[in-house]
């Protein structure tokens, strides 16, 4: 050895893997699994909850992206992965999960059937439109001035619209580019949330799911919102405000137009596809006579004072026909049209101007009409029809397409390599008939060429409507017992996955599939039949570099947005009213803290928690070895039973249930029997029985129906409605004859129909009997006493709280204590200042420095340094009579409220009382 003091101790490697797995053990019992008796949780939600004051997010105060909370509490307190906080901070806010939420979350935090949370953060990059009440507006131009609050209506998932509040610059973020299969596309940060469709592994069914962009893989099905009836703006834009100003005064003036009309807006689609725009003038191209007509025509009643130039033009290029154009040279009038979103840029860089994405739809749709005059065309040659247009521009083929799934219409993107364009294609019976309806043509000739092809009612290319996973699905799971096979017939020959078939054949297939399913076929039909969402899947996902990106909070719990055709989604979250009882007197030396993981900063041990924590939310989780399940208790009844233990301090557990009679499940339920409860509370384990709160009404025919409002703790609803079903459909439970599921924001309600010969009460005990209507919940009281982990009773539980509230109010009242000594002995200083005033200002002047005035008034007043400091600092303010009556009425309530502090410290009674006065 190098070092003759270093001794080698010869160790068994079983010892030495015992004692590192009991270290490793106790860390994970310790650092994350349990909670702590005191104030009733684990690490990861104590840091969550003092990350959360840190930030601000006091209850009343605005909600932060769970992103960045969930950021503060990994930067500094919990290196354990943002999966681990972000579970916690959610369950802290479910209603369903917790008897009082400590977080007041905003957004999709999950569902009492199972649904999962949204995904913490979204941020898309800048040209992203989003669906408003102004239009389509890119995401990063919808704060003027960068501004925080923002007033604006979104369209939101399945046809709904909310307000927006607040718009967010995220910074610079690597960001992913995801491309469907028609050429639709997003950039986003990798845990931006969009809103896909996929088949559930197990079962087959079908059903909308959030995933990240990061998480896409090509093959995913994106959902796309093609909503064409909600949410325009209702008015024309003004653009007075683009008129233009410090042209030189030898340019010509000219009347513009106040607002952006549907005459302006085919001026603009006209020049888009067959315009040239200059920096001076501006020409437009094109031998057919009923456009020139109707381009005359609305420059005419646009522009009334400005004169069109005409030429005829020889065939020139390809061209075997002669042509007109049209010449604008009026400076004011292109510079206007300039700023309206007519750059004169080369073809391949072309753009549909602004003003069209913030129009009202007919706006819109003038645009589009004459668009498509020019660059569009639609042709029928044998099975094939195609409505289509052609552009050099990658840019203005996007913009277009997004603009036709705002009116509905699925268009599909091309490259052709050959001649170096991209095309945009729509087929369709659906897409045509809505082109028609809402958009067409200008000519006489396109318009008779697309009213054939719609009255023909050809269904070719019903792609564009295409569910995926839904026939596999139903096809996999018809009633093998349904009588005479007909209905699985029906289903094997049918199409019912396009929405027009949907539509007619959706009954005959829900009739067709097992009972169980039935109830969820159906709701997935009608939100399908309903939405009318597009499904195209993900054929390229690929990293885009960094980008500044942005995002919205929408006031909704849905708290989701339509962008670019996707739906985009997020949490928000701030802290509830209860959470502030945790927290609270805590910059009061209340509680220890420690250092962080790298020492940078410093964090509590425990919460002062002025509530009863542990038992009022409960508490569940498993380390190694052990495991515990603590069930929600009622706040008025925990807060009698402290009172009974601080009253009576050998109260025992058996009469401790006379104040805390039993759990208090957040979805409600009725226990039944008390021998579990009683188990539970005197030993630290039990088993308590739990039952739907059910009750059996009377309905018309001289039938009955069972009406279900609470259903147990913990029970996902969506599955209980299938393992009912289940049950009808093998026959093991009669007298059904029909499930329904009639929950809405106001509450719970599950009704089951019954037949008419059956007996509700019989048909009730035989869905306890087989249903999670009845469930049990395993009880064990484990957690944290004095850092080690220990199975207790409930009297137990109360007192480890009540030995903590009695030290934090000792620990709050020294504070206290020592904060108005300070202040009293400062007082006295001032008070001895302005006792000789005279002396004090004499003294001061004549001191060459306020070191040498701070020593000098501490030699011949006998103050201490803080004292001669404070009548330094003293404003002159303080000398007049009405302040010194101030100065000493403070002193006064401060000598009183000493003498209270010091009564407290020498009284254990009366920090009693003050823990019963906080408790009520």
């Amino acid at each position: 050895m190098d070092n003759k003091n270093e001794k080698i101790v010869p160790i068994a490697i079983e010892q030495e893997m015992k004692d590192s797995y009991i270290s490793y053990a106790m860390s994970v019992i310790v650092g994350r699994a349990l909670p702590d008796a005191r104030d009733g949780l684990k690490p990861v939600q104590r840091r969550i909850l003092y990350g959360m004051r840190e930030l601000g997010l006091d209850a009343g105060k605005p909600y932060k992206k769970c992103a960045r909370i969930v950021g503060e509490v990994l930067g500094k307190y919990h290196p354990h992965g943002d999966t681990a906080v972000y579970d916690a901070l959610v369950r802290m806010a479910q209603e369903f999960s917790v008897r009082a939420p400590l977080v007041d979350g905003q957004g999709n935090f999950g569902s009492i059937d199972g649904d999962l949370p949204a995904a913490m953060r979204y941020c898309i990059t800048g040209e992203t439109l989003v669906v408003t009440d102004q239009g389509m507006v890119p995401i990063r131009e919808i704060s003027s001035g960068g501004q925080e609050n923002v007033r604006l209506k979104v369209l939101s998932r399945d046809r709904t619209v909310h307000s927006a509040s607040k718009w967010f610059d995220s910074g610079e973020h690597p960001v992913v580019r995801v491309t469907t299969g028609k050429g639709l596309s997003i950039k986003g940060t990798l845990n931006h949330p969009i809103l896909t469709w996929s088949a559930d592994a197990g079962t087959g069914q079908p059903g909308f799911r959030w995933k990240l962009l990061g998480d896409l893989a090509v093959g995913d099905v994106a959902v796309v919102d093609r909503t064409h009836d909600l949410l325009w703006p209702e008015t024309p834009i003004s653009v007075a405000a683009q008129w233009p100003t410090g042209l030189s005064e030898r340019v010509e003036q000219k009347i513009l137009p106040s607002e952006a009309g549907e005459d302006l807006a085919g001026i603009l689609g006209a020049l888009v596809a067959e315009g040239t725009i200059q920096e001076s003038e501006i020409e437009f191209c094109n031998s057919d006579p009923d456009w020139l007509c109707e381009f005359e025509g609305q420059w005419g009643r646009v522009f009334p004072d400005t004169r069109l130039h005409r030429f005829e033009r020889k065939p020139s290029g390809y061209s075997r026909k002669p042509y007109q154009t049209r010449e604008v040279h009026a400076r004011r009038v292109v510079h206007f049209l300039r700023a309206l979103g007519l750059a004169p840029v080369r073809s391949k860089d072309k753009t549909v101007p602004w003003v069209v994405f913030r129009s009202p739809r007919p706006v819109a749709a003038a645009f589009l009409r004459s668009y498509f005059e020019g660059d569009g065309s639609i042709s029928a040659s044998g099975r094939m029809i195609e409505l289509s247009c052609v552009s050099v521009s990658e840019r203005l083929m996007d913009e277009i397409q997004l603009l036709l799934l705002r009116f509905g219409i699925a268009a599909t993107k091309r490259f052709d390599r050959y001649r170096k364009t991209y095309k945009l294609y729509v087929r369709g019976q659906e897409n045509y008939a809505l082109f028609q309806e809402q958009i067409g043509f200008i000519s006489e000739r396109k318009r008779a060429k697309l009213a054939r092809i719609v009255a023909s009612g050809r269904k070719y290319h019903s792609a564009t409507d295409f569910v995926p996973f839904v026939s596999g699905f139903a096809r996999s799971h018809m009633d093998l017992h349904l009588r005479g096979g007909g209905g699985r017939a029906f289903v094997q020959k049918h199409n019912f996955d396009r929405y027009p078939a949907m539509k007619r054949n959706a009954d005959q297939v829900v009739a067709a599939i097992e009972p169980d399913l039935q109830p969820a076929a159906r709701a997935l039909f009608d939100r399908l039949l309903e939405s009318r969402y597009l499904f195209d899947p993900v054929v390229k996902v690929e990293r885009a570099g960094a980008e500044r990106v942005y995002s919205l909070r929408v006031d909704s719990a849905c708290h989701s947005f339509v962008a670019n055709g996707f739906i985009n989604h997020n949490t928000e979250a701030r802290m509830a009213p209860i959470a502030d009882a945790l927290l609270s007197d805590i910059d009061k030396e209340t509680v220890d803290f420690v250092p962080n993981f790298d020492e940078s900063l410093t964090e509590p041990t425990v919460l002062p928690a002025a509530v009863p924590g542990l038992l009022l939310n409960g508490a569940s989780g498993i380390a190694v070895g052990m495991a515990t399940n603590i069930p929600p208790q009622n706040l008025q009844e925990l807060a009698q039973g402290i009172i009974q233990v601080i009253d009576k301090p050998d109260v025992t557990d058996k009469e401790l249930i006379k104040h805390v009679q039993g759990p208090d499940f957040p979805t409600g339920g009725v226990i039944i029997g008390r021998q579990g409860i009683q188990d539970a509370y005197t030993t630290g384990r039990g088993s308590i029985k739990v039952r739907a709160k059910a009750r059996i009404e009377e309905v018309k025919g001289a039938r009955e129906s069972i009406v279900v409002t609470e259903i147990p703790y913990q029970v996902n609803k969506a599955t209980l409605l299938e393992s009912i079903a289940r049950l009808v459909r093998d026959k093991k439970l009669e007298g059904i004859s029909d499930l329904r599921d009639e929950s809405d924001k106001d509450g719970l309600r599950i009704v089951v129909d019954l037949k008419r010969d059956a007996n509700g009460q019989v048909v009730l005990n035989q869905l306890f009997k087989h249903t999670q209507l009845e469930t049990t919940f395993g009880v064990i009281l484990l957690a944290l006493i004095h850092h080690r982990p220990k199975v207790c009773t409930l009297k137990q539980l109360i007192q480890a709280f009540l030995d903590h509230r009695k030290e934090v109010i000792l620990r709050r009242t020294r504070f206290e204590l020592r904060k108005a000594q300070e202040r009293a002995h400062i007082l006295e200083g001032l008070k001895v200042a302005i006792a000789n005033l005279d002396a004090v200002i004499k003294l001061i002047r004549q001191s060459k420095s306020e070191e040498e005035a701070r020593n000098a008034l501490m030699s011949r007043f006998k103050l201490s340094r803080v004292q001669a400091q404070a009548i330094l600092d003293m404003p002159l303010k303080r000398l007049t009579a009405l302040e010194r009556n101030k100065l000493e009425e403070e002193y006064q309530n401060l000598l009183k409220r000493i003498a209270e502090l010091e009564t407290i410290l020498a009284s254990e009674q009366k920090v009693f009382m003050i823990i019963k006065e906080e408790l009520t």
